[in-house]
């Protein structure tokens, strides 16, 4: 069972936290252009019970939905050419950043496609507690992966010298200079 409801992104995190400290058997969140779908997946009683708990408007054709989430056919991934995958904590608020969003993952997982095709998601992913990656872009560019702490990069570069030690294996994939 899918139930949708018209939310700002913000009324949807909170709405998305909320249900997760709940018995009700959420299986999926998904906000995208002004609503939230929620799947809920269960015993018939426990979807009845929960279907009469949170309202909403049923979703016909909802696998068809969730497919082309999970297959990024969804018109929401439809000409973005610049596609950034942030991971932050699921009770963030929303980004403060210009161009589309779809937040999934009970707040967790947020697809931004920026109006702006130059910025760099990173920092402001790092602000809210998580990292960021360019999934697709218009031009390659060696700020795919979040920077790393000197340390841990450290470590990433005696790895990659250990087990490619001719360097021939994605020079410059996961970091520009590694």
């Amino acid at each position: 069972l899918t139930l949708t409801f018209e939310l700002d992104a913000a009324q949807a995190v909170e709405r998305m936290n909320d249900w997760a400290l709940t018995p009700i058997p959420v299986s999926a969140t998904c906000w995208v252009e002004r609503r939230l779908f929620v799947r809920l997946q269960g015993s018939a009683a426990a979807l009845s019970e929960a279907r009469q708990r949170l309202g909403g408007e049923e979703l016909p054709a909802a696998a068809n939905f969730w497919q082309s989430i999970k297959e990024h056919t969804h018109p929401f991934f439809a000409h973005a050419a610049n596609l950034w995958r942030l991971c932050v904590p699921a009770e963030s608020p929303p980004l403060d950043v210009l161009g589309r969003t779809l937040i999934e993952w009970t707040g967790a997982q947020r697809w931004i496609v920026p109006a702006d095709a130059n910025i760099d998601l990173h920092a402001t992913s790092a602000l809210a507690g998580g990292y960021a990656t360019r999934f697709r872009a218009v031009e390659a560019r060696a700020d795919i992966f979040s920077p790393l702490p000197a340390a841990l990069m450290q470590v990433h570069r005696e790895l990659k010298r250990t087990f490619d030690p001719q360097a021939i294996l994605n020079p410059g994939r996961l970091y520009a200079d590694l």
